[in-house]
């Protein structure tokens, strides 16, 4: 999960803090690496901090133990009565992180991929928007009423522009003009352009410096990605906006949004006012993304929902569901060991039947269409198309028995 940018942190004893799933983190620069540890104290688990600043020891405020930077114990009033105890051996637990392009990704597991890895496509993108040396301009968290997915959902599409944000975004970015664009095992990217005649003032920021390098058309969209699970960026010509959704409970999720920009936007004598201006103006936007998923979660609990209630859909998918995600877990694993998209081998699967002589694909974007041609002239091996195939179970043809 993204917990936050190296620019948030410069200093040496720089921390901020936040919860994921119940676990309460503090992310710190000790002796100039990032460090992200459990901020519960051992002794009667009270946050050793919180909020974001700068210490020198971190000292838990119900008996005064004391930790250095890194972690590890350093002060304990009174512990010296207590035999055999060693406070040398006794720090706070590191939580696995790792560094990508200035994002700050953490995991609970030992043993998950690397997320380097999984990145690696998108380098030249993140290279592109010069991510690793931006500056944050400010963070916002909010309270939303709903499950996570749904703000994922709605964040990767702009079809509803035209109704949600038809006074504030659909008049620069119709909804209509937006596509899914390149895919890959972990992320996926989400174009949305200016309108036709729009002016490039309609997607900068008054106040902000725009990115160097850029072409006239890359000035002239807003690229959304997704991060899998729960990782939202923002990509503009002048700005980038990375959140990361933290569920609080299935109804209820924290949305943590960091906002950066170039060192040279932040250098400018009256940046304060423009971040604070920026902040200002992301607000009624963020209220009519509230309003709507809050109103999708009231119809999404209903026994009449769609889903709930779909004999079609129960028809068609349920008793090959567990089958179908062994599949895609197969898909995605074969992507990944070729560094492909997940599509090209699906497709590559599909054409591989002799019955396939004359395949119709659906095409949406122009990375579809290449999907379609690479996955051409890929061959698949024995062994991964034995993988694929062994969950695999046929589904009925529909108005067939």
């Amino acid at each position: 999960m993204f917990v936050g940018h190296v620019s948030q942190i410069p200093q040496e004893g720089d921390y901020f803090t936040l919860n994921i799933v119940k676990e309460p983190l503090v992310v710190i620069r000790h002796q100039q690496q990032v460090r992200v540890m459990s901020s519960v104290c051992l002794h009667r688990w009270v946050p050793v901090v919180t909020g974001e600043g700068n210490a020198k020891a971190l000292v838990c405020p119900f008996h005064n133990w004391t930790y250095d930077t890194g972690g590890q114990l350093i002060g304990t009033p009174y512990m010296n009565q207590a035999a055999e105890f060693d406070s040398h051996s006794c720090s706070l637990p590191q939580i696995r992180s790792e560094i990508v392009h200035g994002m700050i990704f953490i995991t609970f597991s030992d043993s998950v991929e690397s997320i380097a890895d999984r990145l690696r496509p998108i380098n030249a993108l993140l290279d592109k928007y010069q991510v690793a040396d931006l500056h944050t301009a400010y963070t916002l968290d909010y309270d939303c009423p709903f499950n996570w997915k749904m703000a994922v959902e709605t964040f990767m599409e702009c079809c509803h522009h035209s109704a949600v944000h038809r006074t504030t975004l659909e008049d620069s970015f119709p909804g209509r003009l937006s596509y899914i664009g390149e895919d890959g095992p972990g992320w996926t990217l989400c174009h949305q352009p200016l309108r036709k005649n729009g002016a490039i003032s309609e997607v900068l920021t008054p106040g902000l410096i725009p990115l160097s390098g850029f072409s006239e058309q890359d000035m002239r969209q807003i690229d959304l990605m997704l991060i899998y699970p729960a990782c939202l960026i923002g990509l503009n010509p002048d700005r980038l906006s990375i959140s990361t959704l933290l569920p609080e409970d299935r109804h209820t999720t924290r949305w943590h949004r960091l906002v950066l920009v170039s060192k040279a936007s932040a250098a400018q004598p009256d940046f304060a006012a423009t971040a604070a201006e920026m902040k200002n103006g992301s607000l009624g936007i963020i209220d009519e993304d509230l309003g709507i998923n809050a109103a999708q979660k009231i119809g999404s609990r209903s026994r009449m929902a769609r889903g709930a209630g779909d004999a079609y859909a129960e028809f068609l998918y349920a008793a090959t569901e567990q089958a179908d995600r062994q599949v895609i877990q197969a898909v995605t694993e074969v992507a990944t060991q070729r560094g492909i998209p997940q599509a090209q081998v699906a497709l590559a699967w599909f054409y591989s039947k002799p019955a396939v002589v004359a395949p119709v694909v659906g095409v949406t974007a122009l990375q579809h269409l290449e999907d379609a041609l690479s996955a051409t002239e890929l061959t698949l091996s024995r062994e991964e198309i034995a993988m694929l195939e062994a969950p695999y179970i046929p589904h009925p043809i529909v108005e067939h028995s």
